[in-house]
C-alpha cells in the first residue's frame, strides 16, 4: 500500500469550489500484482479542520513534462485516473484508493501495466448549501460568470436569479455563478433536472 498525505489547498473559480490537491508530484515504480496498486490517502487539520465531501481523485502518468492532472483528455496519449467518492472525511482518516476504484481510460488499479508512474492525488471538493426553504444541495460542477457591468453583480449574496434547461444561475461576491451539476436527495443530476423538479422560485437564496 502507498500512503501519501494532502497538505494543502488548490483554488478554482468561483472561491467557493476549491480542489484539494497533493503536494506528491514523484516517481512510483508499480510491479505487476503489487500491494503498491492500493493507494491511501489523508490530509492534516492544517489543510481543512473540517470533514470534507468531494471525489477523491488518483492520477498516474508516465509523462514528466507536466502535473497528471493535466493530462487527463479524450486523446490517445491521456494518462490514467481513478476516482472514489468521499463523505466526512476527517483530518488524518485514510481514504483507500483500490481496484475496486473505477478508472478512465484502465478499469481497475489492477490492470495498470507495471512501469515507472508520476503519481498525484486530488480532491475535487463539493460544497453543501443550505437552501431558505430549509433543503439542502450539494453543488458538484459550477461555472462563473463574471460581471460586466452594475447589473451583473445585483441581487443578494447566494439569491437565485435566473434558470434555464441547463441550471441556474447564483449571485456572488464577484458577479455570478451558473450551477449545472448537483445532487439533492438522490444521486447526482444535471442542474436543469433538479430545477424542473425541485420548485425553485427567483429570489430564493441559499446560505
Amino acid at each position: 500500500m502507498v500512503r501519501a498525505c494532502i497538505l494543502g489547498f488548490m483554488k478554482k473559480v468561483p472561491a467557493f469550489l476549491l480542489a484539494l490537491i497533493l503536494c506528491l508530484f514523484t516517481s512510483l515504480l508499480l510491479p505487476p500484482c503489487s500491494s503498491a496498486q492500493t493507494f491511501s490517502v489523508t490530509f492534516p487539520k492544517a489543510v481543512s479542520a473540517q470533514p470534507l465531501d468531494g471525489r477523491l481523485l488518483l492520477l498516474l502518468s508516465t509523462d514528466p513534462s507536466d502535473e497528471p492532472r493535466n493530462q487527463i483528455d479524450d486523446s490517445p496519449r491521456t494518462q490514467i485516473v481513478f476516482g472514489v467518492n468521499v463523505d466526512e472525511w476527517q483530518p488524518g482518516q485514510a481514504q483507500v484508493v483500490d481496484p475496486s476504484a473505477w478508472g478512465y481510460p484502465i478499469r481497475s488499479l489492477k490492470d495498470v501495466p507495471a512501469g515507472e508512474y508520476y503519481v498525484q492525488a486530488l480532491l475535487n471538493k463539493y460544497e453543501t448549501f443550505h437552501r431558505s426553504d430549509g433543503k439542502t444541495v450539494k453543488i458538484f460542477d459550477a461555472q462563473p460568470v463574471p460581471a460586466k457591468g452594475p447589473k451583473g453583480i445585483g441581487g443578494k449574496m447566494g439569491e437565485i436569479v435566473a434558470f434555464d434547461a441547463d441550471g441556474f444561475t447564483v449571485v456572488c461576491a464577484d458577479g455570478r455563478f451558473k450551477v449545472t451539476r448537483v445532487q439533492a436527495d438522490g444521486p447526482k443530476m444535471n442542474a436543469g433536472e433538479f430545477v424542473a423538479g425541485a420548485k425553485l422560485n427567483p429570489g430564493m437564496r441559499f446560505s
